[in-house]
C-alpha cells in the first residue's frame, strides 16, 4: 500500500496551501506557500487528473484529504508528473511518498540532479 493511503498524522493541522495566482488558496490559518514553478506545474497536473480546476493543495495533503484519490488515481498522478517533468520514479521512490510535499521535494531533487 502506498504511503499516501495511510492516515495523516497530527502534523496535517499546519496546512500550507499550494495555489496559483489565478486560483487563490482557500482561506487557511497557515501561511500560504510561495508557489515555485514546480509547485505550479504539479498543481496543474493534479487539477487536470482530478478534473477540478479549483483544486488547491497543501504540502501535507494525502489521499485521505482529497475525494477520489484512489490507488489508480495515484498511479495516474505519478505517470502524469513523470511526463510533465520528463523524469522517472522507481517503485521505492513512489512508495516512499508520504504527502504532496514529499512528491514536490522528489521532483525538485531529480531536476536539480539532472542539471
Amino acid at each position: 500500500m502506498f504511503s499516501f493511503f495511510k492516515k495523516a498524522s497530527s502534523e496535517s493541522s499546519n496546512k500550507t496551501p499550494i495555489s496559483t495566482p489565478q486560483a487563490p488558496a482557500q482561506a487557511s490559518s497557515a501561511p500560504s506557500l510561495g508557489t515555485s514553478p514546480i509547485e505550479t506545474q504539479i498543481l496543474a497536473v493534479f487539477r487536470k487528473i482530478f478534473g477540478r480546476p479549483e483544486l488547491n493543495l497543501h504540502r501535507e495533503m494525502t489521499a485521505f484529504d482529497l475525494q477520489g484519490w484512489t490507488s489508480l488515481m495515484h498511479i495516474r498522478l505519478v505517470v502524469a508528473i513523470e511526463q510533465e517533468f520528463k523524469i522517472k520514479f522507481n517503485a521505492s521512490e513512489v512508495s516512499s511518498f508520504r504527502n504532496v510535499g514529499n512528491m514536490i521535494d522528489s521532483v525538485q531533487g531529480k531536476l536539480s540532479r539532472s542539471n
